[in-house]
């Protein structure tokens, strides 16, 4: 895991926040936010990821759609990516990396506090919020979120750490995710 923050700080650095159109230098497994998710997936494999994610989003529900690609990567189990369902080239809008913590939330908040240190170094002036919440995809209501938000200037673009600590009747993995967001994509979300 050391591997994987000194990773992130060194992909961070280069990022300087008062120059927005440089979101790019954030990657995620080699792919940023704007590249064409063909760059790095065969379609066949975008499509066939895809995932029926944000059926909550009330406005525009298919305006953007979301595949999931397990693999062998160097820092996740999973990367997320969403891009404009229309979208030929499959342009990203959303990029997360995502580290499975299986009955295991505890660990999760362990790295979710180290990421979020170095990222407060690392961009001192960007606006930050907490929040811990019900997730709305668990009808239940016995999932929650625990985050850390990293406002950019006018909101332009948004990097999320979070804990996802699913209920077991979800039948989904505790997990940590690293996410860029770009304001199209959050706004879209209805997400503050």
């Amino acid at each position: 895991m050391k591997k994987f923050l000194t990773i992130l700080i060194l992909i961070l650095v280069l990022q300087n926040p008062s120059q927005a159109d440089e979101i790019s230098d954030f990657q995620i497994e080699g792919i940023s936010i704007w590249d064409s998710a063909l760059k790095h997936f065969s379609k066949e494999k975008i499509i066939n990821s895809k995932q029926p994610y944000y059926q909550y989003v009330k406005k525009n529900k298919n305006m953007f759609s979301t595949s999931e690609i397990s693999g062998n990567y160097e820092n996740y189990d999973v990367i997320q990516f969403s891009y404009k369902t229309d979208d030929p080239k499959y342009k990203i809008y959303y990029i997360a990396g995502m580290i499975s913590y299986k009955n295991n939330i505890e660990d999760c908040y362990k790295k979710k506090s180290e990421v979020e240190k170095d990222l407060k170094i690392l961009f001192p002036d960007l606006r930050t919020s907490e929040s811990y919440k019900k997730h709305p995809a668990d009808p239940s209501g016995e999932s929650f979120t625990t985050s850390k938000v990293f406002y950019y200037p006018n909101d332009s673009y948004i990097i999320a750490v979070r804990c996802f600590d699913w209920s077991p009747q979800s039948n989904r993995t505790d997990h940590l995710r690293i996410n860029i967001k770009s304001k199209q994509f959050n706004d879209w979300m209805g997400e503050k």
